[in-house]
């Protein structure tokens, strides 16, 4: 009895631990995103624009691809979902316009704008008990 208990706790444990992995991969891609702007005044204009689609495909497949673990349960869904996907959503507006921007001080400006949300999504994960 005692052992089929461990089991089960072991199983929720394991369960909330996947679910907390599957908010903090969105940090990866800002984070990615972060290093490259620091770094981006050392590429010229070609490479510059090279290095940043790279990064919007690879946040492309990460967009697509990832969040499905947070639809299984509907408590789960509630709490963390909304804002995991709404971040993720503000995330590519934001990186669509810092592709288009045609400035460095329009660059800077939406880099202040995804570090804000980068900040606000670390509260959410800070605040969060999964």
């Amino acid at each position: 009895m005692m052992f089929t208990v461990y089991q089960q706790q072991r199983v929720i444990n394991d369960y909330r631990s996947l679910l907390f992995e599957e908010l903090e991969k969105l940090n990866t891609q800002f984070e990615r995103f972060l290093v490259f702007h620091k770094e981006s005044e050392k590429y010229d204009e070609k490479e510059r624009n090279e290095k940043l689609q790279q990064l919007r495909t690879t946040f492309s497949d990460f967009f697509y691809y990832t969040g499905d673990i947070l639809k299984v349960e509907s408590e789960i869904r509630e709490n963390y979902l909304i804002t995991y996907q709404q971040t993720k959503f503000d995330l590519s507006k934001l990186l669509d316009s810092y592709i288009a921007a045609a400035t460095a001080e329009e660059r800077n400006r939406i880099y202040k704008e995804i570090n804000e949300l980068y900040s606000v999504y670390n509260e959410f994960l800070d605040s969060s008990e999964v």
